[in-house]
């Protein structure tokens, strides 16, 4: 596939995958993929408050992928209430979106109305945060209008915004995804390729899955430009795989197309039609002008391809029908000259041949390398049926001469090379991954062991513990006890001396009283006596008991 061919339908094409205003406009909460109909049913739970108002603009945002005029309905409604609430932070960042959404829609004026709001609410805010959502929404507008100077120049102040805002990896890596786009439309593709690997390393670091997506769209279509078709249609295949995960109809659409180029360039144009023919459809019922010209350029391109020059023509008038209602000058242009190139002279006039001359002029100027090459392309072609050879003949070597400059060995190899230290990196990531788990999981047995060892000690300060206290609480009843024994000895023993012992006391002293008396009856004397003996016997025995 040459260039030339390329460049143009690059300079045609839109990409709405580009729209990555989400990124920045939309602060923390763009830091969360949403479910739609999540947002939906928090909307009805939600109370009036600033939370509403990012709420309604995180719903206009995911109805843009897949209803425009519900999107546009939500944006307004956060502007409204946003104002209403004196909360200017949500309200810039849908401010831009509504200019964003509008410049796709084709309605010019009003894109430029809120894209001029959103500069005089960062204007008037002065904050890093409100800036880059301006430059982000401006390079996208820009990009679009194919005025890729100012793009590019916004592109670069909405990196530097955005990293001075401290904004999160994603924020920086759709930084980098649009500057890569306006490096890509400029024909300047080893800065693009480099600045496509800058953001696709940040949204693989966060698994941001949109973002993804994107990189690897972009990645496909210069691949395609190089003439690297089935590593094109694998990384659009990786692309598709990831919006169908996520949902994103309006990315889907643009996939569809970019493989439907693919087929065209391979010469396989049934193929490229059952693809193409999905993308207009979606482009068609959501009025999106710019993706409606363009698919229908591809139409007419496909079937000069089969030779049908009837429905080719068709679709080349019906593409610049489109294209008229829109404020964009070089995109009919193209078309004009295109369609001149492929059916003849007969189908292009001088206007169409001063007007390739003078964008060759502009192109000079501005650096636009592909558009030099795309208008170097049709002047040689045209000046070749005018039976101009030695005009042809140097527009054609120009032209040559730049192909060979953008699409040459160099920016193979170089895309190689940042492929190979990408996958290097990534594998390098993989490596200190594996290592840092390995840390962690050192770092969680080292601290299980010190659990296990922790309730080791406990257990057995415990079982001690325990012991101590039985041992404390046995010995202490044992003293109880000895004590209450002493106590109850010391009872017996004042009972004993005081009751037994003045009792035998008693018995002695009657006794000697009654031997005194029994003179005359020795029996009862001898009786008597025993009696005082035994009570005495007794008297000692209980005395030494008691001591």
């Amino acid at each position: 596939m040459r260039l030339s061919t390329l460049g143009m339908d690059a300079m045609n094409r839109i990409l709405p995958l580009f729209i990555l205003f989400w990124f920045f406009g939309c602060g923390a909460a763009a830091q969360v993929s949403y479910n739609l109909d999540s947002l939906l049913a928090q909307e009805k739970l939600v109370p009036v408050g600033v939370e509403k108002v990012r709420l309604l603009r995180d719903i206009g945002y995911n109805y843009s992928k897949k209803n425009s005029d519900k999107a546009l309905d939500y944006l307004k409604q956060a502007i409204a209430l946003g104002e209403q609430l004196n909360e200017n932070k949500y309200v810039v960042s849908s401010y831009s979106q509504l200019a964003i959404l509008y410049n796709n829609l084709g309605d010019m004026r009003r894109s430029d109305f809120y894209l001029e709001e959103t500069r005089k609410m960062a204007e008037k805010a002065n904050e890093d945060e409100y800036w880059a959502s301006y430059y982000q929404a401006a390079t996208l507008i820009y990009k679009k209008r194919k005025k890729m100077q100012e793009a590019i120049a916004f592109a670069q102040k909405a990196v530097e915004y955005t990293r001075k805002g401290g904004k999160t990896k994603d924020n920086i890596a759709g930084a980098y995804m649009n500057l890569a786009s306006a490096y890509k439309e400029m024909g300047q593709l080893e800065q693009a390729i480099q600045h496509y690997y800058n953001a696709l390393s940040l949204f693989d670091e966060i698994e941001h899955r949109e973002g993804q997506s994107f990189c690897y769209n972009n990645l496909a279509i210069i691949q395609r430009e190089l003439g690297l078709y089935p590593e094109s249609l694998k990384n659009a295949g990786r692309s598709l795989e990831l919006k169908e995960k996520i949902g994103n109809e309006k990315g889907m659409a643009a996939s569809w197309q970019l493989i439907a180029e693919n087929y065209y360039d391979l010469k396989q144009p049934q193929r490229a039609l059952a693809y193409l023919n999905k993308s207009l459809v979606f482009s068609q019922e959501q009025n999106l002008s710019f993706d409606v010209v363009n698919n229908l350029h591809l139409k007419a391109r496909i079937y000069h391809q089969m030779k049908d020059t009837l429905n080719a023509v068709k679709f080349y008038d019906l593409a610049l029908g489109e294209a008229v209602k829109l404020d964009a000058p070089t995109l009919i242009s193209n078309l004009e000259k295109e369609k001149a190139k492929f059916f003849g002279a007969s189908e292009a006039s001088k206007k169409n041949k001063r007007k390739a001359l003078h964008d060759l002029e502009q192109a000079q100027k501005s650096g636009d390398t592909l558009a030099l090459i795309n208008n170097l392309d049709f002047l040689a072609a045209f000046a070749y049926r005018d039976g101009q050879y030695k005009t042809a003949y140097d527009y054609r070597e120009k032209y040559l001469e730049l192909q060979k400059r953008t699409s040459g060995v160099d920016i193979l190899k170089q895309l190689k090379n940042i492929e190979s230290r990408y996958e290097l990196e990534k594998k390098e990531n993989a490596i200190r991954l594996l290592e840092k788990d390995l840390q962690l999981d050192a770092a969680r047995l080292h601290q299980h062991k010190i659990l296990i060892y922790a309730s080791v000690g406990l257990i057995l300060m415990t079982l001690l513990s325990s012991y101590l206290l039985f041992n404390r609480s046995r010995v202490l009843q044992a003293a109880r006890r000895k004590q209450e024994l002493e106590n109850m000895r010391s009872t017996i023993a004042g009972d004993l001396h005081d009751d037994i012992g003045s009792t035998l006391s008693s018995i002695q002293i009657i006794s000697n009283m009654a031997i005194m008396q029994c003179k005359g009856n020795e029996y009862l004397r001898e009786s008597v006596t025993r009696i005082a003996e035994l009570s005495d016997k007794v008297s000692d025995g209980i005395r030494e008991i008691v001591w």
